[in-house]
């Protein structure tokens, strides 16, 4: 009883702050949390309670392809639970993460990396400070943009 009355108080705690989900634009997000602190780009950044959020909008659609989330605090308080990752993955992509494969190929010695195919997540190890989501297009979309930048950055030298 008290392991389910503590999940509920876990995942209560991210309902508050993990409104801003992929798909949704950036209008939505303005709405829910105000003007973005910082803009670099095509990232967007709120922040609400002692989260940082992360966001880049699709090109073309206006929605959300890309969702980081990190918590501000020390410690403890700056990482994330398991069952507030399984949240963030249920409501960012509605499925469970058990339907979700681990992709070592992605990942480095802090990080693990999974995938369902249409979606991409990478978090921090021990010290989960952070969750990053996307859909698979949202990663190559951003990879290109990220490979323009260079280009543009280094002809302009």
């Amino acid at each position: 009883m008290k392991l389910f009355i503590i999940a509920i108080i876990a995942i209560t705690n991210i309902m508050g702050f993990a409104q801003a989900r992929l798909g949704e634009t950036l209008e939505q997000c303005k709405v829910r949390y105000g003007k973005p602190t910082d803009q670099n780009g095509a990232l967007h950044t709120f922040v609400s309670g002692n989260f940082i959020i992360v966001m880049q909008f699709h090109p073309v659609t206006g929605k959300a392809m890309l969702v980081s989330y990190m918590k501000q605090g020390e410690d403890d308080e700056a990482e994330f639970t398991a069952a507030q990752i399984r949240e963030l993955v249920r409501i960012n992509t509605n499925t469970t993460i058990d339907q979700w494969e681990r992709r070592k190929d992605q990942e480095t010695e802090d990080t693990v990396a999974m995938s369902s195919g249409e979606y991409i997540m990478v978090c921090g190890v021990g010290k989960r400070k952070y969750v990053f989501l996307s859909t698979t297009e949202g990663m190559r979309i951003s990879g290109k943009m990220i490979e323009q930048k260079e280009v543009s950055e280094l002809k302009g030298l």
